[in-house]
C-alpha cells in the first residue's frame, strides 16, 4: 500500500515535524508579543489562549464526529460484496446502499440518522 512513497521520509517525518515547531515557536512568540503590545494580561490570555483553544475544541468536535461517522459507514464495506480497489482505496458506494450520494437502504439510513 505504501510502495508509492519514500520509506525514508515516512520513517523520519517526526523529526521534521519537531524541527518545524521548534523553529517556528520563536516567530509565533514574537508575533503574539508584537500584537499584544499595549494590551492587558487579561486581554492577552483571552485573545491568545482561550479563543483559539475554544475554536480548536469545537473544530475537533465537528470534524471528529464527521470522521467517526465516515468510519462507521466504511465498516459496513466488508460485510457487503462490492468492488473495492485496495490500491486506490475506492469502494463502490452503491453496494453500500447509497444512490446519488444519499443513503437508500434501511441500514445506511439508520446509520446516517444515528450520530
Amino acid at each position: 500500500m505504501y510502495d508509492s512513497h519514500d520509506a525514508n521520509w515516512i520513517d523520519s517525518w517526526t523529526i521534521l515535524y519537531w524541527g518545524w515547531w521548534i523553529s517556528w515557536s520563536a516567530f509565533v512568540g514574537m508575533f503574539i508579543a508584537r500584537i499584544s503590545r499595549g494590551r492587558t494580561i487579561r486581554q492577552l490570555i483571552f485573545g491568545a489562549f482561550l479563543v483559539p483553544t475554544t475554536f480548536s475544541f469545537f473544530w475537533i468536535i465537528i470534524v471528529g464526529s464527521l470522521g467517526i461517522k465516515m468510519q462507521r459507514v466504511a465498516e459496513l464495506a466488508p460485510s457487503i460484496r462490492g468492488d473495492f480497489d485496495w490500491f486506490n482505496c475506492r469502494f463502490n458506494c452503491h453496494a453500500l446502499g447509497y444512490v446519488n450520494q444519499q443513503p437508500h437502504s434501511a441500514a445506511t439510513v439508520a446509520l446516517a440518522d444515528d450520530g
